[in-house]
């Protein structure tokens, strides 16, 4: 019985009150049945399918809440596949308390897992040039050896040379697959020797010549393992990548940012400074924002110059922040004074508002208008007018208030400072006349950390 197929039942009724009659049920009866069948007809799919999903909403919402970590290493590997659905659920993992850690050869498998500490260890199957047939010789390698792998060579030692080739090695130590191993960093493996060959190359080479030398002597009568023992591949020395160089590799190999994040240099004026904190993906619907200034920093990952059919030159950007990206298109006039921020690479602050189209009669028709860009390196110190630190005197000691005074001195600079006092009923406010601060990394690094010993807050007042 559906409520979709209203004109079929119609049909069937006749036959239903003719064939009941012939088997002897009183028609009054039969009446009453199909009533009641009509009655199911136009209800019952809609309650059993919120039944349904009561029932799972209700099951989700308790794992969410008593197994976070697993919940989400499973909602992970459903979604891995999707980028942009691993980066989201990622953060909320992240939001959740849960630690999202990197590739690992000695802990991943598949798909997304809990390890023993509780974290969510990174899938290897997520990896770009990592097959299934490569994650299942490393885990047969873990398992055969019983113990987890000590080095690179090691691991080239003990896994399938057909399965695990010289491009998965490569996967794998861009991506962070072998960060475990102490003592060698990534830039090392690529490290080229006198003759032009890179680490993983040599070690790909080595751990393949092992096993074609262990089974030989397997095969031979006469030959022992250690008269045939190679000699491990020397590991060159060479400087670390620059993090920005590291993490660009990393997420063409993983597809989004884990040991860092090109705008972790910039968490200060990402928290304090933009408005909303929720970050670009607030553009994905605009209409409630219309007519509100906005304020955001994100690093351009794409840049596009180019000419009108009308010779009128113009560009679009797509700016990148922890929560998504966003294309920003500028013409005319705003184009000509923001041109030069316009690299690919480059990190900026935009101030804009949410207006209507411009020509569209629609009011519903908004986009997101650039009235102001400039690096991002700059905005604090242009910025940030004044620091109020409020203190609560009944949770305030006196090592504290020590450190608070010694933080002021030791970071003089041209930030206002105002003190506030707070009591249990009354509360003062003292602007400094003499002292002023230097709101540098360092000086709210320390800060942050009085603010967790408790009896400290802070504030900041910023210029247009």
């Amino acid at each position: 019985m559906g409520k979709k197929k209203a004109d079929l039942i119609a049909k069937m009724k006749p036959q239903f009150l003719t064939q009941g009659a012939e088997r002897g049920h009183a028609k009054d009866r039969l009446e009453k049945i199909w009533t009641d069948w009509e009655a199911f007809a136009a209800y019952a799919f809609n309650k059993s399918h919120s039944t349904c999903y009561a029932w799972i909403a209700y099951q989700t919402a308790y794992l969410k809440a008593n197994y976070a970590a697993e919940y989400m290493a499973a909602v992970l590997s459903n979604n891995m596949s999707d980028i942009k659905s691993v980066t989201m659920y990622m953060e909320e993992a992240r939001h959740r308390g849960v630690p999202v850690l990197g590739p690992d050869v000695n802990e991943s498998i598949f798909k997304f897992r809990v390890n023993k500490e509780g974290a969510i260890r990174f899938g290897l199957g997520a990896m770009r040039g990592v097959g299934e047939g490569a994650v299942e010789a490393i885990i047969a390698g873990r398992e055969d050896g019983a113990q987890e792998y000590k080095s690179l060579f090691d691991f080239a030692r003990r896994v399938n040379p057909k399965d695990v080739n010289k491009r998965v090695f490569e996967s794998l130590a861009l991506g962070g697959g072998f960060d475990g191993f102490e003592g060698i960093h990534r830039a090392q493996y690529f490290a080229l020797d006198q003759k032009g060959r890179a680490l993983i190359e040599l070690a790909a080479r080595y751990g393949a010549g092992h096993q074609d030398a262990e089974n030989s002597a397997q095969a031979s009568l006469f030959g022992g393992m250690e008269e045939m023992e190679m000699p491990e591949p020397a590991i060159p020395v060479c400087e670390p990548w620059e993090q920005m160089d590291l993490l660009a590799r990393e997420r063409e190999i993983i597809g989004v940012y884990i040991s860092g994040h090109p705008l972790d240099q910039f968490r200060f004026e990402m928290k304090h400074l933009c408005t909303p904190q929720e970050g670009l993906q607030v553009l994905e619907n605009m209409l409630p924002l219309k007519g509100r200034e906005l304020r955001f920093a994100g690093r351009i990952v794409e840049a596009s110059h180019r000419i009108a059919k009308s010779g009128k030159p113009f560009g679009s950007i797509i700016l990148e922040d922890y929560h998504g990206s966003q294309k920003f298109m500028l013409f005319g006039e705003d184009y000509l004074r923001f041109k030069d921020f316009c690299v690919e690479g480059w990190f900026v602050f935009i101030k804009g508002s949410v207006e209507q189209r411009r020509f569209r009669d629609d009011p519903n028709d908004v986009e997101f208008k650039v009235k102001s860009m400039e690096l991002l390196a700059d905005v604090r110190e242009k910025m940030v007018s004044r620091l109020r630190l409020q203190v609560d005197l009944q949770a305030l000691d006196a090592e504290v208030a020590e450190a608070v005074a010694n933080l002021i001195d030791d970071h003089p600079g041209p930030v206002g400072l105002t003190l506030e006092i707070h009591d249990v009923d009354s509360g003062l406010e003292m602007p400094s006349r003499t002292k002023r601060v230097a709101v540098s990394d360092s000086f709210v690094e320390q800060l942050e950390a009085l603010v967790t010993k408790g009896g400290v807050q802070y504030q900041l007042e910023t210029g247009k």
